[in-house]
């Protein structure tokens, strides 16, 4: 009813639009008593703006609900592979990172299917994985295969990938599948030793062009820098291709990694997998290095969960990791709840609905073991409570009529299990007495024209009102938010938040260290000592002191305004933070 009635109400304006000849008879429908509906139609349309405009940006936030078709494109050019001592990955981190990435996105896969293909680029661009269906463990394996071995290619063409990248998923991406590229590099585009300055600036203006198609195609880039002591040489990748890898991923709603070391790879890919599969991180859980004995370390389950995802990445000779349940049962991948992955040096554990209470990782051999938890909370379930059915009693027909019309009662019939030995009260509402004839209230409200003008400027000044309150939350959404993390290093005794915060999902332009008042509580108790704020141009964030409190940076008194750069350490009595900031294109 009501979908029918709004659309006989949109033809009618479209109606008066196209004709201004019918606007007299929309006049005198109005004055026949239309104008309550004409009002209450504004009314709603207003409402509906703000909420529509609430409700696009918090879904720019939100998980997908379709499937993804990734393609990580790995630059496999000279520098990336072992060169007189100063290759960027010549342990090939970057392949391992990639297994890991399949296989998230694989236990990921449950009755939404995700597709990933691969890309190997140097001077030229080869599609190694075409677009693959995840979710038999079989066929990931099959696809780690593919890319396990890669092999060295001369220069770096990072344009001629991106448009493979894309030619790829023009060409295959299914109906509904979100389009998402993985770039990772270690430099600048390089096809000459001397190139000049008009083709340096031609293949900058390449890449823009290839950027702007993708924001056009709907498809999300994220691109990981790796960089190291031979890359920070070379000035013009800090001051011209870090400045515009972050315009283009800002364009395509994506992000941008500046990664320091190999190592860090695999953080980097975990932190996009937990963006794109819409699951929230506690960060790495367990830290540690084992000798032998074997050690066991407590992970929290949190209660109304609806999957906890364990990442585990195992490095040495002979370690292994097992996870248990709070009542002691080994994790196994043939569970009902549990998927399964693995794939060299990392396993993915997703459970779904899992127990909460401590579950715990028990590592034995040598080596270092590092776990990650993701989860995804479970939807609140409002509870139902016993609604009555109402039921209008008929009118007695010996009943006289009177020239006042009467309030109808209505009875309340209740369900036998609510009225079983438990007291009942009958309330009894009348509505007022309602006016001769609704056209007749109608036209008194418009008599003579006198209250006309009013009813056009307040639905108009409505409708503008709520268009304005859209455009107004879009503007405060493009305020930079604070972005970076923040890894506990010390914290007194007894604390048991988070070791790493991902300050980008607290979705603020400042936060407050300090007491459980306090956005981040870091220690437990006590009074907030200091805040950190996004800079208002979005060129980075500041740490400030809190009402006087004494405040370290890098072991130095805070005495003011302080610019956070990647690895700077905060520190107050008794705690000690250190800040990091892998990402700039949220």
């Amino acid at each position: 009813m009501m979908k029918q009635w709004l659309i006989r109400v949109v033809q009618m304006i479209w109606q008066v639009l196209q004709n201004p000849r019918n606007w007299s008879l929309w006049w005198r429908r109005i004055r026949r008593g239309c104008g309550i509906i004409l009002l209450l139609f504004l009314l709603l349309s207003c409402l509906s703006c703000i909420l529509l405009g609430v409700l696009v940006g918090r879904a720019t936030a939100t998980g997908p609900d379709a499937g993804l078709d990734v393609l990580l494109v790995v630059d496999n050019s000279n520098s990336m592979f072992d060169k007189g001592g100063i290759g960027s990955d010549p342990d090939l981190r970057r392949i391992e990172a990639a297994q890991m990435f399949v296989n998230y996105l694989g236990v990921d896969s449950g009755p939404i299917s995700h597709r990933l293909g691969v890309i190997f680029f140097g001077g030229q661009a080869q599609l190694v994985v075409p677009l693959t269906p995840l979710a038999d463990q079989a066929r990931r394996a099959e696809i780690a295969a593919l890319f396990a071995e890669p092999q060295r290619m001369d220069w770096t063409d990072p344009a001629t990938a991106l448009t493979l990248a894309r030619d790829t998923l023009l060409a295959e991406t299914d109906d509904g599948h979100q389009p998402v590229v993985v770039l990772l590099t270690d430099g600048k585009p390089e096809w000459d030793n001397n190139p000049t300055e008009a083709e340096r600036q031609s293949v900058i203006e390449e890449l823009r062009r290839i950027g702007r198609q993708y924001a056009s195609d709907g498809s999300r880039l994220f691109v990981i820098l790796l960089s190291n002591e031979a890359t920070d040489a070379d000035s013009e990748i800090g001051t011209t291709y870090v400045p515009l890898w972050e315009e283009l991923v800002e364009a395509t709603e994506g992000c941008f990694y500046a990664v320091r070391r190999a190592d860090d790879l695999i953080t980097a890919y975990h932190d996009i997998l937990v963006l794109l599969s819409g699951m929230q991180t506690a960060g790495p859980v367990v830290e540690a290095e084992i000798e032998g004995e074997t050690q066991v370390e407590a992970v929290t389950i949190e209660p109304n969960l609806a999957r906890v995802t364990f990442v585990v990445r195992v490095s040495g000779a002979g370690a292994t990791v097992t996870v248990h349940r709070p009542d002691g049962g080994a994790l196994k991948p043939e569970d009902d709840n549990v998927r399964h992955a693995s794939q060299g040096t990392t396993a993915i554990w997703a459970i779904e609905r899992p127990r909460p209470g401590d579950w715990a990782v028990v590592m034995a051999g040598q080596g270092s073991v590092t776990v990650w938890k993701d989860y995804l909370p479970a939807p609140v379930t409002p509870t139902p409570s016993p609604v009555p059915t109402m039921r209008a009693e008929p009118q007695s027909e010996a009943v006289t009529p009177s020239p006042t019309p009467a309030p109808q009662m209505i009875v309340d019939e209740w369900p036998e299990a609510v009225l079983e030995g438990q007291p009942v009260t009958l309330s009894v509402a009348f509505e007022p007495e309602p006016p001769e004839s609704p056209r007749v209230w109608a036209e008194w409200v418009l008599e003579d024209g006198q209250l006309q003008g009013w009813v056009w400027m307040a639905g108009v000044g409505l409708s503008l009102a709520g268009l304005g309150g859209w455009e107004l939350h879009r503007w405060f959404g493009r305020l930079p938010c604070v972005a970076g993390r923040l890894r506990v290093l010390q914290a007194p005794a007894g604390y048991a938040g988070p070791t790493i915060t991902d300050l980008s999902l607290l979705d603020r332009r400042s936060v407050r260290l300090g007491g459980a008042q306090a956005e981040l509580p870091v220690p437990a108790e006590g009074s907030s000592w200091a805040i950190i704020g996004a800079l208002s141009d979005g060129s980075g964030m500041e740490l400030t002191p809190y009402d006087g409190q004494v405040v370290q940076i890098n072991e130095h008194p805070l005495v003011g305004p302080h610019l956070l750069s990647d690895g700077d350490r905060i520190a107050t009595e008794g705690v000690r933070l250190r800040y990091e900031r892998l990402h700039y294109g949220l």
